[in-house]
């Protein structure tokens, strides 16, 4: 699991698209909120990795629906 978390946050290309096709939003939110932690939680940080995924795709999801300035 620390192996595809470290390729989806070596990811630099994410889009609206991308998040709303593969849903790995909602996985990294599920892994942020488990109780008990996943397995590993204690070496690799899961949770918190997945959480700072989540708050920088807000920003992705946030300039998509932001008004484009006219020139």
């Amino acid at each position: 699991m620390d192996e595809l978390l470290s390729k989806v946050e070596a990811f630099e290309r994410m889009t609206v698209e991308y998040l709303t096709y593969s849903k790995i939003g909602k996985v990294l939110r599920y892994i942020a909120i488990t109780d008990p932690p996943p397995a590993g939680d204690d070496q690799y940080n899961f949770r918190q990795r997945s959480k700072v995924l989540i708050d920088k795709w807000v920003l992705v999801i946030s300039d998509s629906n932001a008004p484009q300035a006219s020139t």
